[in-house]
């Protein structure tokens, strides 16, 4: 877990101290949707995390007139408990509290990207050769 907030904090993301907050913007890194998922990609496309999601269209339109997003990487949230068993996300304060604990212990790094909410163009279906039955 540390080698990974090391990795990309070594790629510009920067470790959240809670006393000193600094994010930098790193405006060749897009958070892209790809359908349901989003996906974290650096300038040269690789990808750097992926995560299922279902966000409100409130979200989706501050992102879009903003052009950039936060992004937290990380962790301490337990994302991969059911949703409605995330402790994390039960209250403000439960919030709050897991996310002091991880940026103390180091875990939690930070960045404002780009946003890239264009949609992929919906899959041509193939038509394969087929004879068509007769009735």
């Amino acid at each position: 877990m540390e080698y990974q907030v090391h990795r990309i904090s070594g790629a510009g993301f920067r470790r959240i101290i809670p006393e000193a907050m600094s994010i930098p913007t790193l405006l060749e890194w897009r958070l892209c949707q790809r359908g349901n998922r989003m996906e974290l990609r650096d300038q040269g496309g690789t990808v750097w995390a992926r995560a299922q999601t279902s966000l409100p269209p409130r979200w989706h339109q501050a992102a879009a007139t903003s052009k950039r997003v936060l992004v937290l990487y990380g962790f301490g949230f337990m994302l991969q408990e059911p949703i409605e068993q995330r402790a994390a996300f039960a209250s403000p304060q439960a919030f709050a509290e897991h996310f002091h604990t991880a940026a103390a212990s180091g875990l939690l790094t930070a960045a404002f990207v780009a946003w890239d909410g264009t949609r992929p163009p919906k899959r041509a279906r193939r038509q394969h050769d087929r004879k068509r039955r007769k009735r």
